[in-house]
């Protein structure tokens, strides 16, 4: 085996590796969804589209759809004529994007509007307040883990400002979820 054998046989495998992950990292990668993923999304009122960053903002950057965002609770899951999908149906310039399902309070929501902060900037979006909301004591803590994801709270972080509102949500989480690993941060 000459010299140039020997040193392929070393160096090769290592190039060839290198080839391959330059190759795989230049591949053109689309993280947007499909029309029919986000028309899903759009009514299903899951928890995991509530918690999910890049199903809602991709809706919200889709202007030929028009989605725009329904924040509320339980009201959301009645469907009659004046639900806001059925409505939508009629008048077929919008498309209702439902977040809110029972236990989607006011921080919930609060935390999911700021993940999608920059894409709602002067947008429109419909905010239906609950009369359950109002009570005493607040939001049950395992109601607010069940919708809560960190990456909301680290988008609810990268916005916050040293406001009264601000101090006031950061306050409020630590109640509903002292073990968080954002505890220190809030």
């Amino acid at each position: 085996m000459n010299n140039r054998h020997k040193l392929w046989s070393i160096f090769g495998p290592v190039i060839v590796a290198c080839l391959l992950v330059l190759g795989f990292f230049a591949l053109p990668w689309s993280s947007s969804h499909s029309q029919a993923t986000l028309q899903k999304a759009a009514d299903s009122l899951s928890p995991r589209v509530f918690k999910n960053r890049s199903i809602k903002v991709d809706a919200m950057q889709d202007k030929k759809k028009n989605y725009i965002p329904f924040f509320g609770s339980s009201e959301l899951n009645r469907m009659d004529r004046y639900h806001p999908a059925v409505m939508a149906a009629r008048y077929h310039n919008y498309t209702p994007f439902l977040f809110g399902s029972r236990g989607t309070q006011s921080l919930p929501q609060l935390f999911n509007m700021t993940m999608m902060a920059p894409e709602m900037k002067n947008g429109k979006a419909v905010y239906v307040i609950s009369p359950q909301w109002f009570v005493k004591k607040g939001q049950f803590p395992t109601a607010f883990s069940f919708y809560y994801a960190s990456d909301q709270g680290y988008s609810f972080l990268e916005n916050a400002k040293d406001t009264t509102e601000d101090r006031y949500a950061a306050k409020r989480f630590l109640t509903l979820n002292p073990e968080s690993a954002m505890t220190k941060y809030m």
